[in-house]
């Protein structure tokens, strides 16, 4: 049961991707990568996540390899890690949901991209790398197997060291003081909590 949950899940992410893939198809040319040392490792995570999170599920999937990793699981975690999926997939819909057109699966910006602060982007900066690592949780319990099940948390978390520091970069460079105002306001991955007003009035000095 719990690699056919995963398979859907599968199905579910592609769906949501797919609509902006082919408008990003159609407007290729007017994107501008971001190129710079950490180049090289940025296209070593790419398959890496591809590895981790499609390839040797659906190995193990479709032909059980390699069998001898597998472990047991008390039947009852299956609610949880499908409830750990389906939020991972409501956010990430969320996101695409929220970007549209300016969503992108490597760190590059088109001359006329603007900052999205609107939707599940008020709340975090990241949202899309907060579904993975919700997946990331899950995916070891729906497929018990110590590579199938494992190899997509290390593959989020090569993702997360290498991609956010370069992202968060990339989007300084371009966008500047509204970025920061942007990152003062929001969090990583969770929200950042507002301020009291008996807080703000510490800070700024009043009784």
């Amino acid at each position: 049961m719990g690699s056919l949950i995963y398979l859907l899940g599968l199905v579910f992410a592609e769906a949501l991707r797919l609509p902006n893939r082919v408008r990003r198809g159609r407007t290729q040319r007017r994107w501008q990568a971001a190129g710079d040392a950490g180049e090289t490792l940025e296209w070593l995570v790419l398959p890496a996540i591809a590895a981790g999170i499609w390839i040797f599920p659906l190995l193990f999937i479709v032909i059980g390899w390699p069998a001898t990793l597998d472990y047991r699981l008390p039947a009852w975690s299956l609610l949880p890690a499908t409830l750990m999926l389906t939020l991972s997939l409501s956010i990430r819909w969320r996101a695409h949901r929220a970007l549209g057109k300016r969503w992108s699966h490597t760190l590059e910006t088109a001359p006329e991209h603007a900052l999205v602060t609107s939707g599940i982007y008020g709340l975090v900066r990241h949202p899309i790398y907060v579904s993975l690592i919700l997946w990331a949780i899950a995916q070891p319990v729906l497929l018990p197997n110590w590579l199938a099940g494992w190899s997509g948390f290390i593959a989020v978390a090569m993702l997360w060291l290498v991609r956010v520091p370069r992202e968060e970069r990339m989007m300084l460079d371009r966008f500047g003081p509204e970025y920061r105002d942007y990152m003062a306001r929001t969090g990583r991955l969770l929200p950042r909590r507002k301020a009291s007003s008996s807080e703000v009035g510490r800070q700024d000095g009043s009784l």
